[in-house]
């Protein structure tokens, strides 16, 4: 058992949580988030330069957020993410965790809750007990200039990916599995309703699509083999035929 449980460490298995955020005045959700998270960070190490550290987003401890907020005039809502990476327990009892936090604002090309996101950004603290010789006690990474927002959803429908990921400045990048969210929503409870609507990302978009064209060629390929095999078959009964008489 302890030897499966090192190995889990080592290889970052990571499991899936599921947050969502409140309005402050209803018992109504506007953001719901399913997922699996693991990714790494790059910090300045004073003996070694740059250095990777790899992290599992497991267990969520905490989700905050804002269903109302305004940043450089645009309606935004809001999903803090609290956690301790890879389920890490620090010594001190006040030391605070790692937030990932995402902003969503409402899509001006659509109408009826139609949103994307506007920024991102991932708090790491730099713990002693796992960066004895980090240059800095902690790290605000901003979301990457030229990162593909591609979380979005028109009208009521959500968004699903089987993988997507947000890059940062400074080398740093969170992936998501499984990935499930609606944002600026008007939901009864903290789940996804069973007839939620998603729309699927580039990813999945383009496997549905190689999906039946393998398979068609799988046919095409045993149709011919079968025919194949039964000229073969048929010329072969017609030389015995002709050697019997």
């Amino acid at each position: 058992m302890k030897l499966l449980l090192a190995l889990l460490a080592v290889i970052g298995v990571a499991s899936a949580f599921h947050a969502a955020v409140k309005f402050e005045s209803t018992d109504n959700y506007c953001i719901v988030l399913d997922a699996v998270a693991k990714g790494y960070i790059t910090y300045e190490d004073n003996n070694e330069g740059p250095k990777k550290y790899e992290f599992t987003v497991d267990p969520v401890n905490y989700t905050n957020g804002k269903c109302s907020g305004v940043v450089n005039k645009t309606t935004v809502e809001t999903i803090v993410l609290g956690f301790y990476p890879s389920n890490y327990t620090p010594t001190a009892a006040a030391a605070a965790p790692w937030e990932l936090t995402i902003n969503f604002k409402e899509n001006t090309v659509q109408t009826n809750n139609a949103y994307n996101i506007l920024s991102y950004s991932l708090n790491a603290i730099l713990y002693p007990e796992l960066f004895p010789n980090a240059t800095h006690t902690s790290v605000l990474y901003s979301a990457a200039p030229a990162a593909e927002l591609e979380w979005h959803g028109e009208e009521t429908r959500g968004f699903t990916c089987s993988k997507s990921g947000l890059s940062f400045v400074n080398d740093t990048y969170i992936g998501f599995e499984n990935l499930k969210v609606v944002a600026f929503g008007l939901l009864e409870h903290p789940d996804f309703p069973a007839s939620q609507n998603f729309e699927q990302c580039k990813l999945d978009m383009r496997t549905s699509d190689v999906v039946p064209i393998v398979v068609g060629a799988c046919l095409a390929g045993l149709v011919i083999v079968v025919l194949i095999a039964y000229l073969i078959g048929r010329a072969r009964a017609k030389r015995q035929g002709y050697a019997s008489v």
